[in-house]
């Protein structure tokens, strides 16, 4: 442990240290010699030294310690002259390290050894019993005499064995070796371990660290209990801090703004045991249940086992709750998501009959008896299951917010119907929002459609486009408000700038329920109602004008507006409080942070703080006087933590400071302080006058900020009475946010409203693909535009074409023109009509899982078998190169077989592509599947017997390409000409059987 050091020695100690860059040495003649990597600054550690051996008596006391430590630190006697003034001040303290060894200071530590602590089963039969028993038995196994500390951290480990425990001691948090091994924390936060080999070794880090150690733990898949220091406990001897853990950080629930994306929500699952199956089999049916605890979005839906995939990649959860009762019940899911554990954090949760009353209790706390009559008609909007999933979830949440509760939104069920389903397969295939090969959000669809201001209008849009809607009135209403901004510059170009101040309300809120809201985010909530007072005038008046006219877009409008309006009365409720001109006011006990006006009581106290500082400058001024001081601004009178108050007076020459000390020492009212090396030049000093007045100055300003944490608590208060509303108004800024950032996108680049029918069509014309021409545009490429109808007598298109010739690009831009109409934005082309598309499947690409024992083929095979097996006469279907990974015959004869079920028995639309030209020619001319068009891509090739590469056209044309020009293709990746020529040889002979064989076996 660090003993707490006065400045002068911490600045003795810092210029010690630079001696050997980039450690800190303490104590270099101790029995176990160690290294403690010092924070990021030597001066922020010398300032954050633990509090271990207590201050006893005045400054000479005081004094004296600092001389054992730097005599024992610097290994240099310090001189006799200080020693003989300090000895003159009093006794010795008892306690110093004056005159001590290490043998005798071990002595001393024995007195103070407490017995380990009851090591009894805590509490219920918890998840975390073989851990609890296993750190037991480590505990026990190293039982020996120990310190209160350890003592108390042992108690908090074995109360929490799952997570890594960080403990307060003075001014850092400390790792002690108990539960996790305390060799590969400390290898992987880069910490040194102090005490090596004893058997209360630990690393620790600075408190302002700690956010960057806690996100680097929860990254690597552990979860964090931080236990903070109290108060005192006064029924000890030694009177030491009392510590409790007061927060649990897991990777879902999570508020801190520095490990949440701004625009993507940050879900916690909690999936449970659905619906049994008849006989009592096992479920079919799982409960699912998530929340973003940094916005108090809520939802719960029953989904079946075969859907579970698509749900989990549109939720992307940050982290999952197993039920344990699913362990045994789906032993293939459990084993599944543990093998996934890089994409989510994975917890088990016991069961517990308790969850559904919480989730009940839930419901009454959200004032649905106001609401709807009597909260049970909310309570039978939800199933046995679902309620246990969101008992569970909200059981977990407050579990890991031992201080503060956050605040969620009344649960909502969610209605898969009502969206257009796309699995995870198909997510990744489209790359929707993120790329499949870097998993990054740069290079997706979201990424590039996202011109939005606001968090809110981010995740909106996200949320969108991972779910479009398939309700035709739905999809137009978002259409028509995207139509009155896009028709209006000026109101685009006005909302637009008043949503880049736009903060995330929502999380502010979140924080204000938690104890976690700054003065700096409630007045973010406060800047944003403004803002949002100022929309609402904006789009009324937009509103008048459509009503006037008799634009159908009245209507969407006018809805819009209203719900922005409730902002007004919120405004009035928690505006007034606190000042926001500009200046830099983040802390609550700033002196100014509240307006004028606001309490009586509070402008009387900085009135008195008005005269107080007055009479501390004209003080000031008397001094210098009587000093002989010739810059008043030398003389500062100062009240310091350790010295106390005192005053310090320099810019002076060295003959000055020696006469000006002389004239101090013959002041009966002043004494001076001890010169330290690092203020030479400084004449410290206390005086009668200052210390009579400092503590009336400290205490005022102690008032003053008492008064406003007090006000501060009554606004937020304020704040959480109308939650539901702020919510509201959260919502409506988002959809205003992506209304105008689609409007936006559309008129930059091109892009037109699409008309939305439930006819079974998906006619496009000039359409392109929106990711791929930003990255044409980036190398000063023109994309190619196509246009294709697809439906009636043609619902199924069987492409053909050349490698690199555009059919992936073309299969990708015809699936995503649906997400992006049915997400209620304007579309990439010159024109399009839309039917809608409840399911979208996509098999796109080649992939293997080694992990789980699948061949690429095998694959390929269970993503065909899960769109043949949904695929509906509403879905649509991309599909590339189906059958590649066998042999030719079976490859052949796999994708007629496919085309042929998609055509027939699943009657959907879509793009089937393939490089076996003889099925597009056989299909022609069989006629037996008179919805399959045959289409190919076109090339400029050379004439026969030429030499010369291919020219791309990148056109979509209706024919069969009878080649797929590979050679080619490989020359331009710049295969050797020997290999080509060799190809091109093989090629030729192997064409000629191939065609004899499957004519023989078809």
């Amino acid at each position: 442990m660090f003993p707490r050091v006065s400045s002068t020695c911490q600045a003795k100690l810092i210029r010690a240290s630079l001696k050997q860059p980039g450690f800190l040495v303490w104590p270099p003649r101790s029995a176990v010699q160690r290294r403690v990597a010092p924070p990021a600054s030597l001066a922020s550690c010398a300032l954050q030294f633990h509090t271990a051996t207590p201050r006893h008596g005045g400054s000479a006391h005081a004094e004296a310690q600092d001389i054992a430590i730097e005599e024992e630190l610097l290994e240099a006697p310090v001189k006799p002259a200080r020693k003989k003034r300090i000895s003159k001040a009093g006794t010795s303290v008892e306690g110093t390290f004056s005159g001590s060894t290490p043998k005798t200071r071990a002595k001393r530590a024995l007195k103070n050894t407490v017995p380990l602590p009851s090591l009894a089963p805590l509490g219920k039969p918890q998840a975390s019993d073989a851990l609890h028993s296993d750190l037991a038995a480590e505990v026990d196994d190293r039982a020996a005499p120990t310190t209160a500390l350890m003592s108390e951290v042992c108690n908090l480990q074995l109360k929490h064995p799952e997570h890594v425990l960080l403990v307060q001691v003075g001014g850092f948090y400390e790792i002690y070796d108990f539960g996790h091994s305390l060799n590969e924390l400390a290898s992987l936060l880069h910490l040194k371990i102090a005490r090596p080999g004893a058997a209360n070794r630990c690393c620790g880090f600075p408190l302002v660290k700690v956010k960057g150690y806690v996100e680097l733990l929860l990254k690597n898949g552990m979860t964090v209990a931080v236990a903070d220091q109290t108060d005192r406990d006064l029924t000890s001897k030694t009177k030491n801090h009392l510590r409790t853990v007061t927060r649990i950080f897991t990777p879902g629930t999570v508020l801190e703004e520095e490990w949440v994306e701004n625009t993507e929500n940050n879900f916690l699952l909690c999936i449970a045991p659905g619906a049994e199956g008849s006989s009592g089999q096992k479920p079919t049916s799982l409960a699912l249940a998530w929340l973003d605890v940094s916005t108090g979005e809520f939802l719960v839906c029953d989904a079946p086992l075969s859907t579970f995939e698509e749900h989990l990649a549109r939720i992307q959860p940050r982290e999952i709750l197993c039920d344990q009762a699913l362990v045994e019940g789906q032993p293939d899911l459990v084993s599944s998501l543990a093998d996934r554990r890089h994409e989510f954090h994975l917890t088990f949760r016991p069961a517990s009959h308790e969850a559904a009353a919480l989730f009940a209790g839930h419901v009454v706390a959200n004032d649905a008896k106001a609401v709807f009559g009597d909260p049970r008609l909310v309570l039978d909007k939800f199933s046995e299951s679902q309620k246990r999933a969101a008992g569970n979830l909200l059981a977990y949440v407050q579990a890991t917010f031992c201080v503060g509760d956050p605040i969620f939104a009344m649960p909502a069920p969610f209605h898969p119907e009502q969206i257009a389903r796309i699995d995870s397969v198909t997510q990744a295939a489209l790359e929707i929002t993120r790329t499949f090969r870097e998993h990054r959000r740069k290079g997706s669809l979201l990424c590039e459609l996202d011109r939005t201001k606001t968090a809110v209008g981010g995740r909106l849009l996200a949320s969108r486009l991972k779910a479009p809607a398939v309700s035709v009135p739905e999809i137009n209403r978002r259409l028509d408000l995207v139509e009155a901004f896009f028709s209006d510059t000026h109101l685009l170009a006005d909302v637009r700038h008043r949503l880049s101040d736009v903060r995330d309300v929502e999380r502010a809120i979140q924080k204000i329920h938690v104890g976690k809201c700054g003065l700096g985010d409630y007045i973010g909530i406060v800047t944003t109602l403004r803002l949002a007072c100022q929309l609402s005038a904006l789009l009324d008046a937009k509103h008048r004008v459509l009503e006037k006219r008799g634009s159908p877009l009245a209507p969407a409008m006018g809805d819009l507006q209203k719900r922005l309006q409730v902002a007004g009365a919120l405004l009035e409720t928690c505006d007034g409080y606190f000042r926001d001109d500009g200046q830099d006011m983040q802390a609550i006990t700033e002196v100014a942070a509240v307006r004028d006006g606001v309490s009586a009581k509070l402008d009387a106290k900085r009135a008195d703080l008005v005269k107080l500082m007055q009479k501390k400058a004209d003080m000031e001024s008397s001094l210098c006087a009587r000093y002989g001081v010739p810059v008043a601004e030398a003389c500062e009178a100062v009240c310091d933590r350790n010295l106390g108050a005192y005053v310090a007076i320099s810019k002076l020459s060295k003959p000055s400071r020696a006469a000006l000390r002389a004239r101090i020492e013959k002041d009966k009212s002043a004494e001076l302080l001890a010169r330290t090396s690092s203020y030479a030049t400084v004449v410290k000093f206390t005086h009668l006058e200052w210390g009579m007045l400092a503590p009336k100055i400290e205490l005022c300003k102690e008032e003053i900020a008492a008064a406003q944490r007090e006000i501060f608590r009554m606004a937020c208060d304020k704040v959480k009475e109308h939650t539901a509303a702020f919510v509201t108004t959260c919502r409506a800024i988002a959809e205003t946010d992506v209304s105008v950032a689609a409007a936006y996108y559309a008129r930059n680049f091109g892009c037109v409203r699409p008309v939305i029918t439930e006819d079974l069509v998906h006619n496009v014309r000039g359409g392109r693909h929106p990711v791929v021409e930003r990255a044409q545009m980036d190398r000063e490429s023109q994309f190619v535009e196509n246009s294709y109808r697809i439906g009636g007598d043609q619902r199924m298109w069987l492409l053909t074409g050349p490698n690199m010739g555009g059919k992936s690009t073309f299969l990708r831009q015809s699936a995503i023109m649906s997400i992006i109409a049915q997400t209620g934005l304007y579309v990439p082309a010159m024109s399009a009509t839309l039917g809608i598309v409840d399911k979208i499947f996509a098999r796109v690409g080649a992939s293997d899982d080694l992990a789980m024992h699948k061949s690429t083929f095998l694959v390929e095979m269970e993503e065909t078998a899960a769109i043949l097996n949904n695929a509906t006469e509403k879905s649509f279907v991309i599909m590339d190169e189906i059958g590649r990974g066998t042999s030719t015959l079976d490859g052949h004869a796999l994708a007629r077989a496919v085309l042929t079920h998609l055509h027939s028995s699943n009657a959907c639309r879509g793009v089937f592509a393939t490089h076996y030209h003889e099925l597009a020619t056989r299909v022609r001319d069989d006629g037996d599947l008179p919805a399959v068009g045959c289409f190919r891509t076109a090339i400029i090739a050379p004439p026969e017997g030429q030499e010369g590469g291919i020219k791309y056209t990148y056109r979509v044309e209706e024919g069969i390409m009878d080649r797929s020009h590979g050679i080619e293709c490989a020359r331009d990746a710049g295969l050797p000409l020997p290999v080509i020529r060799l190809a091109k040889h093989f090629y030729d002979r192997l064409e000629q059987e191939e065609k004899v064989k499957l004519k023989n076996d078809l």
